[in-house]
């Protein structure tokens, strides 16, 4: 069986995270080799950056928030926990981001003062209303968080006031956790910085168990000893989705806010300078999507094509019965999931495109970590499968 879940991190990375003596947090010029503009300020996950940014905002403004349509469920719950309403703003599915103009009128009808644009999927594209919301005076926050694919790819829009890139477990270039806010506006990156220095530091030990939990994990990774781990998953009756996710979920509890106000280790934030460095051009990650793409039937193709550019951090299909999909996938020995992440439509009825996409999405194994007979071997059962929805 081959996996959803692809740890982007070295064996010896892994292993130096869990046994190796602690090091020195890095220093700015480490960050600055991959980001080069804007205030940098570190944190334990982007939840902790748009958390501490709405402590600084929530000062001066109680303002609707402005939310592109589909975003992680825990950022809708941080707005809300902040006493924000939130106004969802669709998407067009060639792009995964609202058409020119939506998020301008949003504002006028609303008045918000924060706009919040989530870029899915590794997508990436210039979201014209940047320029004009933040000279209205909106703080535009970009959530980069599956969007970071190595220097030169992407380091967000310069003409947002913050953009927040993820090292959690399911990224590119997972540190196991961090993140790194990048902002354009220096006053609101020292209050953020406050904020969050007042937070109490995970330990050194928190991270180095960590670090053996997703060793276990990658270890799990190759087909062989997943399909078994899947296989004993439903012997016992469990759902696969549900254990894995949980399995590879940052944070878990009911007490949100309190898990996500901690200061990360110096351990964890050296990893992530250390992956953001390496990670590699996502030049071949795309090839192998490409490759994969062509051998489907014309028509079946992913959201997010119409992007300026894409890293393909995860693959979407779109199938009129998504669970009828995933079983035939698995049966033919890809992990295909409808729960890869936790996205989610923000309002299902007020964003008609969003709502589709959440709905009708497979999550595919990703080809580029697998053999390329491997990936045709997928497409060949992707191919079979009769139901896909077009974008």
């Amino acid at each position: 069986m081959h996996p959803r879940l692809t740890l982007d991190i070295s064996w010896s990375e892994l292993i130096s995270a869990a046994l190796a003596p602690g090091g020195p947090a890095p220093g700015e010029a480490d960050w600055r080799r991959v980001f080069s503009d804007g205030e940098l300020v570190e944190a334990l996950s982007v939840r902790t950056l748009f958390d501490a940014i709405l402590t600084v905002l929530d000062r001066n403004d109680s303002a609707p928030i402005l939310m592109t349509g589909v975003t992680i469920a825990n950022m809708a719950e941080i707005a809300s926990a902040h006493g924000r309403t939130i106004i969802a703003v669709d998407l067009d599915p060639h792009t995964l981001l609202p058409p020119p103009g939506a998020l301008l009128d949003a504002q006028a009808q609303s008045g918000a003062k924060i706009c919040v644009i989530a870029h899915l999927y590794g997508a990436v594209s210039v979201c014209p209303d940047v320029e004009a919301l933040r000279a209205r005076g909106v703080t535009v926050i970009e959530d980069e968080a599956q969007a970071f694919a190595g220097a030169g790819f992407n380091s967000g829009d310069p003409s947002a006031s913050a953009s927040l890139f993820s090292f959690g477990p399911i990224k590119r270039a997972t540190a196991l956790g961090g993140a790194l806010g990048v902002f354009r506006d220096a006053k609101l990156a020292e209050d953020v910085a406050a904020v969050l220095a007042e937070h109490p530091r995970k330990s050194d030990v928190w991270f180095r168990q960590r670090a053996v939990k997703y060793l276990a994990l990658k270890a799990l990774n190759t087909p062989a000893l997943y399909g078994a781990l899947i296989g004993l998953i439903q012997a016992r009756g469990k759902d696969p989705d549900t254990v894995i996710g949980a399995a590879a979920r940052g944070f878990s509890g009911d007490d949100l806010l309190t898990a996500i106000r901690h200061a990360p280790p110096d351990r964890l934030l050296a990893l992530a300078a250390r992956q953001a460095n390496a990670c590699p051009d996502p030049s071949e990650r795309r090839a192998a999507v490409a490759r994969f793409l062509d051998q489907l039937p014309q028509g079946v193709r992913p959201p997010g094509t119409g992007a300026d550019r894409h890293a393909w951090w995860l693959l979407a299909l779109l199938h009129g019965e998504p669970a009828s999909a995933v079983a035939a996938l698995r049966q033919a020995g890809f992990d295909a999931t409808r729960g890869a992440t936790s996205l989610r439509a923000i309002d299902p009825d007020a964003t008609p495109n969003a709502a589709r996409l959440i709905k009708h999405a497979v999550y595919l194994p990703h080809p580029a970590h697998m053999s390329q007979a491997a990936a045709e071997r997928m497409a060949q059962a992707v191919t079979e499968i009769e139901g896909w929805l077009s974008p």
